[in-house]
């Protein structure tokens, strides 16, 4: 009982909440920079595009050469997205722990 207690009174939940919520909001840029293609090429676009005059292709995951924002990139990322979300509605309580 007194544990509870205690940790009520040192975290309310407005208080963790809120830090989840600002540790949520600083991985989405990194999140976003991934789900485009890497987190190489998102940094590095703009100083590309003006070194060389256009959308550069990245080369920094093995052979594969597609340039930021490739559809590929986005089709993977919306698949793991949309599996994830029918894991939620339909697997097993094991699954969705």
């Amino acid at each position: 009982f007194s544990k509870n207690w205690v940790r009520n009174k040192l975290f309310p939940p407005v208080v963790v909440g809120m830090a989840v919520l600002m540790i949520g909001g600083a991985l989405i840029s990194g999140g976003m920079k991934y789900f485009g293609g890497g987190v190489f090429c998102a940094q590095n676009m703009l100083s590309r595009s003006a070194s060389f005059g256009g959308p550069q292709l990245c080369n920094e995951s093995g052979e594969v050469m597609l340039a930021y924002g490739a559809s590929e990139y986005w089709g993977l990322g919306l698949s793991v997205i949309l599996m994830g979300i029918l894991i939620q509605m339909l697997g097993s309580p094991y699954l969705k722990s």
